[in-house]
């Protein structure tokens, strides 16, 4: 940028601010003169729109014409004047260099311009100066257009019935402009200020509301209302009516409508009166209703029917009632008596009753008591004629008594501990509900109406029924409940190497648990669990095991006992025979161990050698050889195991030729191709050549 130049008396031109005496000396300078010849300014660059909590900035494009003469070129300084209060500027050059040419040279600058937060919409003149050697200003126009208001909203009521007016209202919207409301094309509104009124419920109605434009807002409508128009009420004001004796002349009634609309009447006794338009007649002595009404029409929806009664007396004689058939002075609930009366004109007596009985005649009836509590009252009336007058009327009362009731209580089944919650099954004749009571909670409880088994043992059972309004409470009836222990049968054994194990069931349910089983070992151990639990023990050197069932009264059960040897295999080669002894399971049948045993024919010309294979007490599988050159036979012995404890009793069993195993349970003695590192190939055969029979006897 040039700098200004100033004379400090040393014969050349130095920059402005230079110190004096000692400033060094940029060179020699020759004076310059800059003369501003005109200065423009361009349209605004980009339109602003009013915004009260925002500023908003453009841009204006400024040409200076200028001329400079002299020597060396120098600047000019910009500025501007007018803009709206708080409104802020800057040039993207304050300060132009004017070139260094003789002839006039147009320079550029873009001045930006930014506004506060709310200034107004409109537009302002504003200047900017040049200033040089002489001055010179041009003026430009800063626009702030009008901004959109806030959505206008119109609060219409969500309907309105005919003959009412309701105000009107805004929300949203911006500004300060006048509201007006409209209700446009409608058929059946119409708007006076900001009251609504409905003038045809049969109509349409939509109305709308409009906001005026302000300094810086421009108009808003908001979106059109639509209001349900709907029938207006109506009431009658009809009043009450003078008692007439027969003979008097037709009279007029009159009733009004605050719809204005014309009231009609008619009679709801035409035995006793008419009417015609609004005169009426009387018929006969008795009881006149008249009825006014109001239908309604587009406008007004029909009025409540508003009725009036007066009486007619009769100009006759008159006539007195008697009971030929008296209540009586108590009954039972839900009992019934037979009333009659007679009047002495010969007109049939009206029977009617109020109280806690029901039952209505002419001349007879049949009541009804219809609660256990409180009184029956029988009303005679004769309500007379034309020539008879209304007969005084007779009443009776009769009081109520409670009903009895008795309870059925049919014998308990014995159940035992374990079972099902179940019903009692008592009942009542008056159908009410039983209660019951367990003399014995320790044995029996009664849950709700249910009864509940907590232990062995016996219980009396009591139901009761209590009454109410309408039953005395019924004698009481008791039932004896016995509740047994569950049988219990084993449901399953296994047995291990050094392992016996062992589960429950119920027999009696085929197959549900018990409560709790307990098993004491014979080693003195016990285990304990609850209902489905299966017990593993371990044992050393032990034969006999106690399994007993214990149920929650702590009373034990002893179930089954078992003895448990291990296979064994000996040769006597003194007999030359070989002998595999198997012992099975105890009383129950379910086997505890497994032997298989395996013959092989070695050669062709006989027996040269035999194979046996069996599963030892540690579960592995064992092959043994007889080299002698004889026939053998194969005994299996059984063991049977008894409660008594008493010792096994053993009875081999022999059988030479074809060879025959038996056992006195299901063990598993296999006929085939035996297991890895058995004899394999033929298949098993005796000294006549036929295979062996395999037989196992239950």
């Amino acid at each position: 940028m040039a700098r200004a130049l100033s004379d400090a008396g040393t014969g050349f031109m130095q920059p402005v601010g230079a110190p004096d005496g000692g400033g060094p000396i940029v060179g020699p300078y020759v004076a310059a003169t800059v003369t501003i010849n005109s200065v423009s300014v361009g349209s605004q660059a980009t339109p602003i729109t009013y915004s009260p909590s925002t500023g908003a900035s453009t841009s204006f494009i400024i040409q200076v014409n200028c001329s400079r003469s002299g020597g060396a070129g120098n600047s000019f300084s910009l500025s501007v004047q007018n803009l709206p209060a708080g409104a802020t500027f800057s040039f993207s050059n304050a300060n132009p260099t004017c070139p260094n040419n003789p002839n006039p040279a147009n320079v550029s600058s873009t001045l930006t311009v930014n506004t506060a937060a709310g200034t107004s919409a409109g537009s302002t003149a504003f200047t900017v100066r040049a200033t040089a050697s002489n001055q010179v200003s041009g003026t430009g126009t800063l626009t702030i257009a009008k901004a959109a208001q806030a959505t206008l909203n119109i609060v219409a009521p969500a309907s309105l019935a005919y003959g009412s007016t309701a105000l009107l209202s805004t929300t949203g919207g911006s500004g300060s402009g006048t509201v007006t409301f409209s209700a446009g094309a409608s058929t059946g509104c119409s708007v006076a200020g900001s009251t609504f009124s409905v003038t045809d419920a049969t109509g349409t109605c939509a109305v709308t509301a409009t906001k005026a434009a302000d300094t810086n807002y421009n108009a808003a409508t908001s979106a059109s209302a639509t209001v349900p128009l709907l029938m207006a009420d109506q009431t009658i004001t009809f009043g009450p009516l003078a008692n007439k004796t027969m003979g008097d002349p037709p009279f007029t009634v009159s009733a009004s409508a605050t719809s204005s609309l014309p009231v009609t009447f008619n009679s709801l006794t035409t035995s006793f009166c008419i009417v015609s338009g609004s005169t009426v007649t009387l018929v006969a002595a008795g009881t006149c209703t008249i009825r006014a009404a109001q239908t309604g029409n587009v406008n007004y929806n029909p009025a409540d029917n508003v009725d009036q009664s007066f009486t007619i007396s009769a100009a006759s004689q008159s006539q007195t009632i008697t009971v030929t058939t008296a209540a009586p002075g108590s009954a039972t609930y839900n009992t019934t008596f037979n009333v009659a009366a007679t009047a002495s004109s010969g007109l049939g007596v009206e029977i009617t009753t109020t109280g806690v009985c029901s039952g209505s005649g002419t001349g007879s009836a049949t009541i009804t008591m219809t609660s256990g509590t409180g009184t029956c009252t029988v009303h005679y009336n004769q309500a007379g004629n034309g020539t008879y007058s209304p007969a005084p009327d007779v009443t009776s009362a009769t009081s109520v008594q409670k009903a009895n009731q008795t309870i059925t209580f049919d014998a308990l089944p014995p159940k035992n501990v374990g079972d099902a919650d179940f019903s009692p099954g008592a009942t009542a004749t008056s159908g009410l509900a039983i209660s019951y009571a367990s003399s014995n909670t320790s044995v029996a409880t009664i849950v709700g109406t249910t009864i509940h088994i907590v232990a062995a043992g016996t219980s009396t059972i009591t139901a009761s029924q209590e009454g109410n309004t309408n039953y005395n409470a019924a004698a009481l009836q008791t039932q004896e409940l016995t509740v047994g222990i569950m049988p219990l049968v084993i449901a399953h054994t296994a047995l291990s190497v050094n392992n016996f194990t062992v589960s429950f069931r119920d027999a009696s349910s085929g197959g549900k648990p018990p409560l709790q089983v307990t098993v004491n070992w014979q080693d003195g151990t016990m285990s304990t669990g609850d209902a489905g639990s299966t017990f593993t023990h371990t044992y050393v050197n032990a034969s006999r095991y106690n399994i007993i069932h214990t149920v929650s009264d702590g009373s034990p059960v002893q179930a089954y006992a078992y003895e448990f040897i291990p296979v064994t295999v000996s040769a006597d080669t003194a007999t030359k025979q070989f002998s595999i002894t198997v012992h099975v399971s105890g009383s129950d049948g379910l086997p505890i161990s497994t032997a298989t045993v395996y013959l092989k024919k070695k050669t062709a010309r006989g027996w040269k050698q035999i194979r046996y294979g069996f599963t030892d007490s540690n579960g592995n599988t064992v092959f043994r050889n007889l080299k002698e050159n004889k026939n053998y036979k194969v005994v299996v012995y059984k063991s049977t195991i008894d409660f008594d404890g008493s010792t096994a009793i053993k009875q081999p069993k022999a059988k030479t030729a074809a060879f025959t195993l038996t056992a006195d349970t299901a063990v598993n003695i296999q006929q085939g191709t035996p297991a890895a590192n058995g004899p394999s190939g033929e298949p098993w055969k005796g000294d006549d050549g036929d295979p062996p029979t395999i037989t196992n006897i239950p």
